[in-house]
């Protein structure tokens, strides 16, 4: 058994009370387990984490995404665990998506926060990416998640939509990322096979009467592609600099035409193939 996360349209302050989540408690080796996606901006307070690790009290349980092993909830804990050499750590296992695991560690760091809140910009943050992520929610449901007003919400909406404009260059510069250290790459090529097969293989889009469609899904999908990538450069802090960048250029080589006896890419080819698809 295991934590899910079903959210009304509006939320009381004790829906998703730690305290009353209802999940076993395991334990996990701390060296499993991966910093997680927080809502938190300013990182890992040190002096927190001090005083966390120099209690005598039990902590309560942390809260981990099962499929990614990453921290949902008590980034803090599992550092002081650290910290104070301990090699196990009391866990709740969580079940969904990464932006299901988001939505959860908003929700308990603004309900509880275990002595450190999320502070007024990190809230603002985590509406903002709420926003891309659920566009479909309303301002009332993600007021009730961030402990915001609905109107706040709705100006945030606001200027999230003004800077649109600048998706497709953070798309760019994370496609860049993404094909680093492949031998002679040619990175416009290589980030449009990797994107467009990454987006068509997860639902973010769709071909439909010779064109290519937008689906609802797509904001999610181009998070997970974040997700994986950083997932992969996480294992730095365990494994070689190599390892690491085989992994990167295996999911790299997942999405693209790759030629493995010349070590390079396809690119005539496979643009040829999807102009064919859309009838040009």
């Amino acid at each position: 058994m295991s934590i899910s996360l079903t959210l009304p349209e509006t939320l009381s302050l004790d829906v998703l009370d730690p305290d009353a989540i209802d999940a076993p408690t395991v334990s996990l080796a701390v060296r499993s387990l991966r910093f997680g996606d927080s809502p938190r901006g300013g990182g890992l307070n040190d002096d927190h984490c001090r005083m966390l690790a120099a209690t005598a009290d039990a902590l309560p349980p942390v809260v981990v995404h099962s499929r990614t092993m990453r921290v949902v909830d008590g980034n803090h804990r599992v550092r002081a665990a650290v910290l104070s050499g301990r090699q196990e750590i009391a866990a709740r296992m969580f079940e969904g998506s990464a932006d299901e695991a988001f939505v959860l560690a908003i929700r308990l760091n603004t309900v509880h926060g275990r002595g450190l809140l999320l502070t007024r910009a990190d809230r603002t943050a985590a509406a903002g990416r709420l926003i891309t992520t659920h566009p479909h929610w309303s301002n009332r449901m993600i007021a009730s998640l961030t402990g915001l007003s609905a109107g706040t919400i709705g100006r945030i909406r606001d200027q999230e939509a003004a800077a649109d404009d600048s998706a497709g260059v953070r798309v760019e510069r994370l496609l860049r990322y993404a094909v680093e250290g492949i031998p002679r790459p040619n990175y416009d090529a290589v980030a449009s096979q990797l994107l467009f097969n990454y987006l068509e293989g997860n639902g973010g889009i769709g071909f439909k009467d010779g064109r290519i469609g937008l689906t609802p899904r797509l904001p999610q999908v181009l998070r997970d592609f974040l997700s994986e990538i950083e997932s992969i450069e996480s294992g730095i802090h365990r494994d070689s600099v190599d390892t690491v960048k085989q992994r990167l250029l295996d999911f790299t080589n997942k999405y693209t035409d790759y030629d493995a006896v010349s070590r390079d890419y396809r690119h005539i080819p496979y643009f040829a193939e999807v102009k064919s698809r859309l009838g040009v």
